[in-house]
């Protein structure tokens, strides 16, 4: 678990707040109006191809889906901001 992430955690003890498998690294801030975490796009994308060993184009099909299927608020490639709430 990142610092981010436990400060997260620890700032909204009443939430049930769930983090994207393999993706806490990715996690850059967290939206209380939704109750969403924030990650950076192109984190997500470095450790989908890194890590997973996915090409770029599954790797943006990965996100697309994740974001599509979990409920994304909101989906920014210009400034990097994938929003996702996962409850």
């Amino acid at each position: 678990m990142t610092h981010l992430i436990q400060k997260i955690l620890e700032n909204n003890p009443n939430k049930d707040i769930m983090i994207a498998n393999g993706l806490e690294t990715a996690v850059i801030g967290y939206d209380k109006f939704s109750n969403s975490i924030v990650y950076s796009r192109k984190k997500c994308m470095d450790i989908l191809i890194e890590y997973e060993e996915m090409n770029q184009e599954e790797a943006e099909h990965h996100i697309y889906n994740l974001a599509s299927h979990e409920g994304a608020i909101y989906m920014n490639e210009i400034n990097d901001i994938l929003n996702i709430n996962l409850n």
